[in-house]
């Protein structure tokens, strides 16, 4: 988020690596309860999004949080028949499975969650006459054959994944998955996070977008 005093409102780098966008939807909506507020909200996602789908189309279509999950998972693992956090004759209650889904079925459900949230995002900066953007992230995958960094052996399956779900986005999401096209330096480390160059070139894409709105702020 960003603001007039950015720094005395509190408001400015609101965002929280790992999140989708489900989870800074309901953080937005606390915010502006709470907060003065801010001029303009920027959303950065794309990754996350897809990588809940993915994971989730074994589980459950409700909102996960990977932390939660990891730490849900342990408590799981304490609470195994015989073990002393079960009450006696308790039982856990899991999600109820779905079958597995192809790359065309997990990227129809990371939009679908997607925009489900985005809704949100909308009803909280309606009603607070807020200013916000979207933007898709690029992943490893994103990038030119020739300078691809990442090959888990899925390749095929995760790019037809990653460009389906960029064609299925509403035209108010900016998509800078094309934003490495041309570059032939090193940018990923893994399969998301980028290298100095990489941020650089993500900064000056969105700049490029938010730059009207920045110069109306200005005045």
């Amino acid at each position: 988020m960003a603001g007039k005093d950015a720094h005395k409102r509190g408001m400015a780098g609101r965002g929280v690596g790992g999140d989708p966008h489900w989870e800074e939807a309901q953080r937005l909506a606390w915010d502006v309860a709470t907060s003065p507020r801010p001029d303009l909200v920027v959303f950065y996602d794309g990754v996350n999004e897809i990588e809940a789908a993915r994971q989730l189309t074994t589980r459950t279509r409700q909102p996960m949080s990977f932390v939660t999950r990891k730490f849900w998972g342990e408590y799981l693992a304490l609470t195994e028949p015989g073990s002393s956090p079960r009450p006696p004759g308790g039982r856990v209650l899991r999600d109820p499975p779905l079958p597995p889904t192809d790359a065309a079925g997990a990227r129809a459900l990371a939009v679908e969650r997607y925009l489900i949230a985005k809704r949100m995002t909308a009803d909280v900066a309606e009603a607070n006459d807020l200013a916000v953007r979207f933007f898709w992230q690029p992943s490893a995958v994103d990038r030119e054959p020739g300078v691809r960094e990442y090959d888990d052996g899925a390749l095929d399956w995760a790019v037809e994944r990653s460009d389906g779900a960029v064609a299925a986005l509403p035209p108010d999401v900016a998509d800078l998955t094309d934003v490495f096209d041309g570059v032939e330096s090193p940018i990923f480390f893994d399969n998301v996070h980028t290298n100095e160059l990489g941020a650089r070139l993500v900064a000056e894409a969105v700049y490029a977008h938010l730059a009207d709105d920045l110069a109306a702020l200005a005045r």
